[in-house]
Formats: structure tokens, sequence, C-alpha cells
């Protein structure tokens, strides 16, 4: 599974990172955090996609909901990474230690 990834920037959209934490537009469209403050312009955003208008009250970004589909899916995916690396990690060291005992 693959992290999501801001279709502006193209950087993996975060759970953790405030600047990559997806928030979305009127229109439905989510972008990062970061984009989003870039395009900001009059207290609105224009949507890249749709060229739907946001309007982002006293240039707030923070008041823009968070996209939570998308952040289940990101820590979905983590979960998911990290459970290999738990197996892989678990094999090597059967594998190691059955060939040193």
């Amino acid at each position: 599974m693959s992290f999501p990834k801001c279709k502006i920037c193209f950087d993996r959209f975060s759970d953790t990172d405030s600047e990559h934490i997806p928030r979305n537009l009127t229109c439905g469209h989510a972008l990062c955090h970061k984009c989003i403050t870039a395009m900001v312009n009059n207290s609105t955003v224009e949507c890249p996609f749709c060229r739907t208008v946001t309007n982002i009250v006293n240039n707030d970004i923070t008041k823009l909901l968070k996209n939570f589909a998308l952040i289940e899916v990101i820590e979905d995916a983590r979960y998911s990474l990290n459970k290999k690396d738990v197996v892989v990690s678990c094999i090597t060291e059967g594998l190691l230690n059955s060939s040193f005992g």
C-alpha cells in the first residue's frame, strides 16, 4: 500500500506533520496544508482542479476540515508497513538464529 500524495506538490500527506495534513476544500478536493497556504489570495483559494472557490476565514487554514478518510488511509498504510517490518525482522532473526544455533 502506498501513501496518498498531494496532487500539487506530490509530497506524501501526513497525519503527524502539520504542513502535510490533508485538508478539504469546499468542492471536496483535498490538498496539503502547505499548498493551500501558498494558494490563499484575499482570503480565498481557487481549487486547481475544478476552480471552485473556498473562503478561508481570517486566512486561517486550520479552519478547513481535515480529510479524515485520507488520514485513516495513511494510518492503515503505516500500520501495514510496520507489520511487514516486524514479519521481516522475525524471519531474518529466525534465519540468523538457525544459521548460528
